[in-house]
């Protein structure tokens, strides 16, 4: 008998922990319930306001001290909406708060006094913009996280006298999507940046939305303190200015700036703009350029030309460049590295274009059709290598590989569902 019920209980202790483990899992897919916060209806008299009563709903805590706010967001996949007007506030998307979404609804809040960073995110997050939104202070992304800004709306943050209106951690990614547009402007004070990163930082912004970064310091920059600087990709997909509104010489001034033995990366099918007085972009390096982006250097100097190398990023590419504007080079435009001047006052364009020849046009006629695709088949299967133009033209997403994914963009064009052109 007692043989017989040790396992008994052994097995029953496994189902009851079995049937733990399957709530546990069914509550971690579950997700926390959205939550409406009204900022402006946050009291200055509560020292602690929560909804931890409500489990179910997206956790949030206010606390209010010294006469200063912090609202503290802190469920994974949490569902927020931010509305409303706070002043002497901060806003934190805790660490806890794993892939939350925030959505700002017409929002302004303003820093409190002893900080100047007004929205922190720690986790990886997603802000999705409605209306009009604003931000007195800095929006600041944590290292390694990603940001995500979405939505049909618009945000502008406008930084302070001492910091960016936008910052970045070391290998944090700032990502916009969809048709938002952020405006990242601090001109308050001559140091200030529109966005400033660490190390390995990415920029990416989708084909509808828009990234305008202005300061007096740098449009997109690094401080040249310790702890800051590190290399810099920017993809654009859409589009992305940069601006210093400075108008003297110093070694700060500069639309892009990226500090000396580090790399800045520029790709995308969009453009970007850099305008700046001491360079439209400072780099001791190669800019690398990939295929498909326009670069629109803007000198505002009137005194002296901006000088840059540039080099292809993709090696097998077989683009060449394509200056226009103030922009000029006496290297040939097939060389995979270029010096490029824009002289004083002169607005100059950048591109590793095409030329003549059209995206999935392998067959140099103009059209696109089935005996496209066989050219492309036999190349990629080995049977019949593509070159020269026709290989250009193979690279039909423009990506800088032809494979497979070029198939599919060239049947999309002859079905009629996405055009390349």
């Amino acid at each position: 008998m007692k043989g017989r019920f040790i396992p008994r209980v052994m097995t029953a202790v496994m189902v009851v922990g079995l049937m733990a483990a399957m709530q546990l899992k069914v509550s971690a897919q579950t997700p926390p319930t959205p939550v409406v916060i009204d900022v402006s209806t946050l009291t200055t008299t509560a020292w602690q306001t929560n909804n931890s009563s409500n489990y179910t709903e997206s956790q949030w805590t206010y606390w209010w001290s010294n006469g200063e706010g912090q609202l503290e967001l802190s469920s994974a996949n949490g569902n927020y909406t931010l509305t409303g007007i706070k002043s002497d506030f901060r806003v934190f998307v805790t660490q806890f708060a794993t892939n939350a979404n925030v959505t700002f609804e017409d929002l302004e809040i303003t820093r409190y006094s002893s900080s100047s960073t007004v929205f922190s995110i720690l986790a990886d997050a997603t802000i999705n913009l409605v209306g009009t939104n604003v931000l007195n202070g800095t929006m600041s992304v944590n290292a390694g996280r990603i940001c995500t800004v979405t939505g049909s709306g618009s945000l502008t943050a406008t930084g302070s006298t001492i910091s960016a209106s936008i910052e970045t951690g070391n290998s944090a990614t700032l990502s916009l999507t969809d048709t938002a547009t952020v405006n990242a402007g601090n001109t308050t004070n001559p140091g200030g940046f529109g966005v400033q990163y660490r190390n390995a930082t990415l920029i990416e912004v989708g084909e509808t939305a828009t990234l305008n970064a202005i300061g007096s310091n740098a449009g997109i920059g690094s401080s040249f303190s310790s702890g800051y600087g590190g290399n810099l990709t920017l993809k654009s997909d859409g589009i992305i200015t940069a601006k210093s509104t400075s108008t003297t010489s110093s070694v700060f001034y500069n639309g892009i700036s990226v500090n000396d033995g580090y790399t800045l990366t520029l790709y995308g099918k969009g453009s970007i703009t850099a305008t700046g007085w001491n360079n439209s972009v400072r780099t001791d390096q190669n800019i690398m350029m990939g295929d498909s982006i326009t670069l629109t250097m803007i000198n505002s100097n009137t005194g002296s030309a901006h000088t840059n190398t540039f080099q292809k990023a993709i090696p097998a590419s077989l683009r060449e460049w394509e200056l226009t504007g103030g922009a000029s080079t006496s290297s040939p435009p097939t060389d995979a590295t270029i010096n490029v001047s824009v002289a004083a006052g002169q607005t100059g364009t950048i591109k590793r274009g095409r030329g003549a020849v059209k995206p999935g046009d392998i067959n140099g006629n103009g059209i696109v059709n089935v005996f496209v695709l066989v050219a492309l088949l036999d190349h990629l299967n080995g049977d019949a290598i593509l070159a020269g133009d026709s290989l250009l033209a193979a690279d039909a997403n423009e990506d800088g590989v032809v494979n497979i994914f070029d198939l599919v963009a060239i049947l999309d064009h002859i079905n009629g569902t996405t055009l390349l052109w």
